[in-house]
């Protein structure tokens, strides 16, 4: 039996299914209008025609204002009931509450076959997806078709859900970090790499990953409109200052050479920092239940803040303050977050981001990196200071992974006593990584303007984004693949390696995307 994925709202991560999602009569659009047939002579009030107002507080002001010139209960009819021949202007409502108010003879739901693949759902969403509902109105002497298109959650500010929700998976990852971490930033420069490359090759050839950002332009801080004043004009975004800001919003495929594929909807969530920095914040608090249904974390880890900065100059203020951040991080997480985790301890995969990438990469430094116990050889570094390695592609195997893992935690380790210690115990499934939203050159930058916007150049942005997609099970674990091939690798060893690479992408091909990717012998 075809079945649907939930219907996930990023704002509130409320799963929906057919019957709770909402449609909104305000936005519905008028298909056709043509006179009404007039009986040959009125007949008695039927049941259907008879509005009972069951659920008349859901949409009805005190004064009518909602409803659409509402008459007044005809006193002579037999019931004394007013006749259905007003009907609500706005309002959300299910379909079971459409049929209820206008009557299930007038309403047509119309569904969506999707094949949903089982490891990627819940049994208990079963039958085609409901995409829209049609509406025949009879007011005025018109008979009137409308349509419903939009689904919409009943949440804070009622959003409205995508319209590819409840086909694909739907994926929400929240990026948590103190102020000023630099989250915000990775969003944007997220977005632009992503507008600017529009695809990854992975492998093995053939293998196509499709990543489209999507930006609302009717949010108060549209992404897309951010990241065009920082890339063209140099505009740096201002601090997140809201909960419920606009997500990025990803469409995901991933296209095999055999024609095999998976799509998913995902979801950044950017919460502002000053709730991850004050232990008595009332907005932590308010969304701390919310915490177990993210489906991942990125965890943006500011190199001022650490306890062996080396950036610290003389007289530098609100160092000290900077400092702390690090500790208040922690504590709201251990006291506001913990608690509500199962088994207290984040188990969803997350990615520990050390951001601002480029302060490490000016060779001024390296006698620095020496005196704190970091060699230049260390790989994250010297692949920011050698051009050659800052510009080549992310391969995402298994040598890749763990050398950017081993090289971010080595930096770690030797800046800062509590951070890992700290991570260790309070995360069950993470990975390390370093990014530069602003590239691995000097950037000039004065008051709050990039001066030279051109010289913007993303660097490794993609990388946490696409290792949460494995661990998530979006795309196949490259990092459990080994391509690089030793000094010493004798033509069976190297047989044999491919054959261990392939059953792995074919393993997964098999679980996910309800088939054989069939990758071919590499001879």
């Amino acid at each position: 039996m075809a079945a649907y994925y939930p219907i996930k709202c990023p704002y509130c991560l409320k799963s929906h299914s057919n019957a709770s999602v909402r449609f909104n009569l305000r936005t519905a659009s008028i298909k056709s209008v043509k006179d009404a047939k007039k009986p040959a002579e009125a007949p008695e009030a039927s049941a259907s025609e008879i509005y009972t107002p069951v659920t008349m507080s859901e949409f009805q002001e005190e004064d009518g204002s909602s409803w659409d010139s509402a008459t007044e209960p005809d006193a002579n009819s037999a019931s004394g009931a007013a006749k259905k021949e007003k009907f609500p202007a706005e309002g959300l409502f299910t379909l079971a509450e459409l049929e209820e108010i206008f009557g299930a003879e007038n309403v047509r739901a119309e569904y969506k076959t999707v094949n949903a693949l089982p490891a990627l759902t819940r049994s208990d969403y079963s039958g085609d997806l409901l995409t829209r509902v049609t509406l025949t109105v009879a007011e005025d002497g018109k008979e009137t078709v409308k349509m419903l298109t939009d689904r919409y959650c009943d949440c804070e500010g009622s959003p409205k859900l995508r319209e590819s929700a409840g086909g694909v998976p739907s994926y929400v990852l929240l990026i948590m970090g103190s102020s000023n971490a630099g989250k915000t930033m990775f969003l944007l420069s997220l977005f632009h790499t992503l507008r600017r490359d529009g695809g990854y090759p992975l492998p093995p050839g053939g293998t196509t990953l499709s990543l489209e950002a999507l930006s609302d332009r009717n949010a108060q801080f549209p992404i897309s409109a951010m990241e065009k004043e920082l890339f063209s004009k140099g505009t740096l975004p201002t601090s997140t200052n809201r909960d419920n800001n606009e997500p990025l919003v990803m469409d995901v495929v991933i296209k095999f050479k055999t024609g095999a594929r998976n799509n998913a909807l995902i979801y950044f969530r950017d919460m502002p920092g000053e709730h991850f920095t004050d232990t008595n914040s009332s907005s932590i608090k308010n969304i701390s239940d919310q915490f177990p249904l993210f489906d991942g974390f990125l965890l943006a880890l500011d190199p001022l803040t650490f306890e062996e900065s080396v950036f610290q100059t003389t007289g530098q203020s609100g160092n000290e303050e900077q400092r702390e951040y690090i500790n208040r991080l922690r504590e709201v997480i251990v006291d506001k977050v913990i608690p509500n985790m199962p088994g207290s301890v984040i188990s969803q995969p997350t990615a520990i981001i050390v951001t601002k990438g480029d302060m490490f990469f000016d060779k001024a430094n390296i006698p620095l990196w020496k005196s704190r116990g970091i060699p230049p050889s260390n790989p994250v570094i010297a692949s920011g200071l050698n051009s050659a390695l800052a510009n080549k592609q992310e391969s995402f195997d298994k040598a890749y992974f763990e050398e950017v893992n081993a090289g971010v935690l080595q930096i770690i380790k030797k800046l800062s006593n509590n951070i890992p210690n700290f991570i260790e115990t309070r995360f069950d499934n993470v990975f390390y990584t370093m990014i530069s939203a602003m590239g691995t050159r000097p950037i000039q930058i004065e008051d709050r303007t990039v001066l030279t916007p051109t010289a913007l150049s993303p660097w490794r942005v993609s990388d946490p984004m696409l290792r949460l997609f494995m661990l998530l099970n979006i795309i196949p674990r490259y990092d459990g693949t080994l391509v690089r091939a030793s000094a010493t690798e004798t033509p069976e060893e190297r047989k044999a390696r491919k054959f261990r690479n392939n059953k792995l992408l074919n393993d997964w091909g098999e679980k996910y995307c309800g088939g054989w990717i069939q990758i071919p012998p590499d001879n």
